[in-house]
């Protein structure tokens, strides 16, 4: 036992999180609930049945609509800033760099 009282390891969530992030790429091999053990060996089928799965399609346009909505609603606002502040430069843009 440690100082604080444990023994040193990891509560089961974090274990497994660790384990995800250290190891976890086979298991996406598996036909695996995250329970037991990894028996029933799939290949690519998991990433097959990924592809063809609507609610996976809708997320990942779903996912692909919102990265373009909000960049293009922080780059908006960005580049009108940047568009009224160099024009109040003394010479613009080129003015400032050659200094």
């Amino acid at each position: 036992m440690s100082e604080n009282g444990t023994n040193g390891e990891l509560p089961p969530p974090a274990e497994a999180h660790r384990g995800r992030l250290v190891g976890g790429a086979p298991d996406e091999f598996f036909d695996w609930n995250g329970l037991g053990p990894l028996d029933d060996f799939v290949g690519l089928d998991n990433f097959g049945r990924a592809l063809t799965d609507p609610a996976f399609l809708c997320a990942i346009a779903d996912n692909a609509a919102r990265i373009l909505a909000f960049t293009a609603l922080s780059m908006v606002p960005a580049l009108a800033f940047f568009l009224i502040a160099e024009r109040r430069m003394v010479g613009g843009l080129a003015g400032a760099v050659k200094g």
